[in-house]
């Protein structure tokens, strides 16, 4: 046996006043817990049991194991350590509602005039009310991880075995008090509503991100105690600082992302139905009384209100109901003043329900509805009239309803203005791309294209909607195009999907990695040039946006990111649209042409394919269609017919283009790592190529290709097989495809602000250049036109992580909402979702860990304003 292997063996500890204790404590919560598991086993589960067994067991390995004897030689192992006592232990304990268990373990007279006298202490209870106030329970978590944290605190506590005990006391003890409001114990009372704890918990994540990040990239040993002792497995103390800081950022941030969106989803989902009056069916008799079933809604109804408000006399209007009404007798009617949110009339009629419009009748009928004799007094359930809302506007937020930005955006004008600028800017890149400096770091096609155009596309995406595609200057040249008469023909129907711009956004990825364009800023300018004139000859020989809706490769990467953006073209008020009979929003005009994306905005549902030119606002009579506000990504979880796509379940193609998108977002972040980079040159040496190209080519079919097909195929196959369901495997993995758009928009952007933060202010030279070879004099301006903002390299990364977390929480809930969809319980939900969860979980960790390795200065000589 090696001397390491036995050093770990005999390390384990079995502390006398530790082990007997932890034995005694677990012995008294297994005795109440069977007394109460055979009086309410709902209540006291056997899961609750395990739960509570198993944060003994890991607080047991967290100061008995071999991670407590090497935490004075090992930062990463005491990380290890304190993440067990912080992380995992407290919420297993407070799962298994220790409370009232351990109570009942005790023998019954102490536990009657011992502790019995001290719980129902007023004063007692209002100190264990203040102390596990939310509020509290969170500063006094933080103030105990950074105190601890301070580097004379944490070299204190490893120089003395005493402060050492007492460091581990106020971990567990801040931490159970932290777990309190998450996990919320029986019999204890939630002080803060259920939707404020992924909040509590994002916000412990910042603090523990900060505070990992300090310790992942401080470039020399924060705790000096580590540098006096032996070195093991032949690590260096900064190396092992590096490594512990990686082990509290990457599991210690999936402690407080996982518990925040499995709440966020317990939360969303509906759990109760609503409860609607019970229906009476019988048979149609004339004359006959309507008597309530004993015990229902109705019986509720006659027994507790008077006659006199029971019965009163309607007003006849039937409208729109379907059949021909005549009164055979009188109609009761009842307010339901309980579901005052609902918003529609049933009339309960032998056995029929009649929908009835708001505001309805003094005298009913009784007669056919659908060919069916009704023939006996019915009782009306009728809600309270509520205000007519107008049609337009609506109370949602319209984009189009801010002054000035309205307008603006609603003008043909408006949005000419922003394509002749994006033209201009266009021109100027293609000009010096070709006659100036082929120094991408000095040249306008090496800077504006790759650091600044890309981060405010994604920016624009998450923050608005697709206004890039609003302001594209290559459809400046369809317009160009169309002047010149020429006959158009219909886009062929064999092309008439995603897989042309597919594989032209691959042939986009493989090109990009491949031939280096951000690096040679003459192949920039004449992949712009060859843009404009495949958008102008698609267009001239083409009706309608054919190279928008199935070619342009950026339009695509548009798309797919859209799905999440918050703003969406819609309709303010869908009655007004049921009255419509020209559809100028489709059709178009005399005026202005309709939607050449073939979408019909009442019908249209997400923004797949909208390109958000506003030709359908422009050409609306009835002005009700505006850029409405909408949830981000929950459009995904929807599956309606949608105008042009048709349903998304049953589009392969599309699941194809969100995979892509989705894996595409790693694999070219990854591929500019120093690791991939070197494991990519090595491979390359030692298979004696000449060149990387085969190397890379084979390294972006397996990322961009093979990876999705294995990981999300297998995940949904896993699913399915778990969940026991039948829905067919193709749909399933056309709609979980989807869900990690989220992730990967994070990912995205995450990315390009690495680069943007980097060389901000790298345009500013480059285009006092340029400005220069033109013999415009601007030297030595660059001091008093550009700000010194400097941003540090923590703040970076700090940024970074925020994305990747809000982008696996919200793919996660998506994932979670379609789960739910084709499971109703939750436990088949999670099982159908499990799999797939854990290669959301992968691609989120690796995203962590190419975020925080050194990654290539693309178009920069050095770091600019990065400190």
């Amino acid at each position: 046996m090696s001397p390491t292997v036995q050093a770990i063996l005999s390390s384990w500890s079995f502390n006398s006043g530790i082990a007997p204790s932890l034995v005694v404590s677990l012995v008294l919560y297994l005795r109440g817990w069977l007394v109460l598991h055979r009086t309410s086993p709902e209540r006291f589960p056997a899961w609750r049991a395990l739960a509570f067994t198993g944060g003994f067991a890991t607080l047991w390995l967290a100061i008995a194991s071999p991670f407590d004897a090497f935490s004075g030689l090992l930062l990463s192992a005491h990380m290890v350590q304190h993440l067990l006592l912080m992380s995992v232990a407290p919420p297993l304990i407070l799962l298994g509602t220790p409370l009232l268990p351990v109570l009942r373990g005790l023998p019954r007279k102490f536990a009657r005039d011992g502790v019995g006298p001290f719980l129902v202490w007023p004063a007692l209870r209002r100190a264990g009310t203040a102390v596990t106030h939310p509020m509290n329970c969170w500063i006094i978590m933080a103030i105990t991880l950074l105190g601890w944290h301070i580097p004379a605190a944490f070299d204190l506590a490893l120089r003395s075995p005493a402060w050492h005990k007492v460091e581990h006391v106020c971990f567990l003890g801040a931490s159970l008090l932290f777990w309190w409001p998450v996990v919320r114990p029986f019999p204890s009372r939630p002080q803060w509503p259920l939707w404020s704890v992924p909040l509590y918990l994002l916000a412990a994540d910042l603090l523990n991100t900060s505070l990992s990040a300090i310790l992942t990239f401080a470039d020399h040993v924060l705790y000096p105690q580590y540098l006096t002792v032996p070195r093991l497995f032949g690590t260096t103390a900064l190396a092992d600082q590096n490594c512990a800081g990686l082990i509290m950022w990457v599991p210690g941030s999936l402690v407080f992302l996982v518990p925040a969106a499995l709440i966020a989803m317990q939360y969303l989902t509906p759990r109760h139905l609503l409860v609607r009056p019970q229906l009476v069916r019988q048979k149609p008799t004339l004359g006959s009384p309507l008597v309530p079933v004993r015990g229902s809604v109705r019986d509720w109804i006659f027994r507790n209100v008077s006659a006199s408000c029971r019965a009163f006399s309607l007003t006849q209007r039937f409208s729109e109901v379907g059949g021909i009404l005549k009164t055979l007798g009188p109609v009761s009617t009842v307010s339901r003043r309980p579901w005052k949110p609902l918003k529609r009339f049933l009339v309960l009629s032998g056995g029929w329900d009649t929908p009835l419009k708001r505001g309805v009748n003094e005298k009913a009928e009784l007669t056919r509805r659908n060919n069916h004799t009704l023939s006996s007094p019915v009782l009306v359930h009728l809600l309270p009239p509520t205000k007519t809302r107008p049609a337009v506007p609506t109370r949602r937020f319209d984009l189009l309803s801010v002054p000035l930005v309205g307008p603006f955006l609603r003008s043909q004008s408006g949005r000419r203005l922003l394509q002749a600028t994006l033209f201009i800017i266009a021109l100027a890149v293609m000009v010096d791309g070709i006659f100036g400096p082929q120094v991408s770091s000095a040249n306008l096609a090496g800077v504006l294209p790759w650091t600044y155009w890309r981060v405010f596309v994604i920016i624009a995406l998450l923050a608005a909607g697709n206004f890039f595609c609003m302001a594209c200057p290559f459809m400046l040249f369809r317009e160009l195009g169309r002047l010149l008469g020429l006959r158009q023909h219909a886009w062929p129907r064999a092309l008439r999907s995603k897989w042309l711009a597919i594989a032209l956004l691959l042939l986009f990825y493989w090109g990009y990695e491949v031939f280096s364009l951000w690096d040679r800023p003459i192949w920039t300018a004449w992949l712009i040039i060859n843009y404009f004139l495949v958008a102008f000859a698609i267009d001239a020989l083409f009706s309608g946006a054919s190279f928008c809706k199935y070619v342009c490769p950026i339009g695509q990467f548009q798309f797919v990111t859209s799905l999440v953006a918050p703003l969406e073209v819609k309709v303010r008020e869908p009655g007004v649209c049921a009255s419509c009979r020209t559809h100028d929003c489709l059709r178009g005009n005399e005026q202005q042409r309709g939607c050449e994306m073939d979408l019909y905005v009442p019908r249209k549902s997400g923004n797949l394919d909208c390109t958000f030119c506003l030709d359908c606002v422009r050409a609306c009579p009835q002005d009700n269609i505006g850029v409405m506000a909408v949830a981000p990504g929950l459009e995904v979880v929807h599956d309606p017919q949608r105008s042009s796509l048709g349903r998304l379940s049953r589009r392969t193609d599309i699941a194809a283009l969100a995979s892509v998108f989705v894996f595409a977002a790693f694999a070219n972040a990854a591929l500019m790592v120093s690791p991939i980079a070197n494991w990519r040159d090595h491979l390359a040496s030692r298979l004696n190529l000449a060149s990387i190209l085969p190397v890379t080519s084979g390294m972006l079919i397996f990322a961009l290709i093979l990876t999705p097909i294995i990981l999300v195929c297998g995940s949904v196959l896993a699913g399915r097989a778990i969940a026991g369901i039948e829905t067919p495997t193709w749909e399933l993995m056309r709609r979980f495809s989807l869900a990690l758009v989220p992730l990967a928009a994070g990912m995205w952007a995450a990315h390009f602000s690495f680069h943007f933060l980097m060389g901000w202010n790298s345009a500013w030279p480059v285009l006092q250049r340029a400005v220069g070879d033109l013999g415009l004099a601007v030297a030595n301006q660059q001091a008093s036109m550009v700000p010194n903002l400097r941003f540090s390299m923590d703040s970076v990364r700090t940024l970074q992580t925020v994305l990747l977390d809000v982008g696996l929480l919200a793919t996660l809930y998506l994932g979670w909402r379609i789960a739910r969809v084709y499971a109703s319980r939750f436990r088949l939900a999670f099982r159908l979702m499990a799999p797939w969860s854990g290669v959301a979980v992968a691609l989120y960790a690796f995203g962590i860990w190419t975020c925080l390795q050194p990654m290539q200065m693309r178009g920069l000589p050095n770091p600019v304003g990065l400190i």
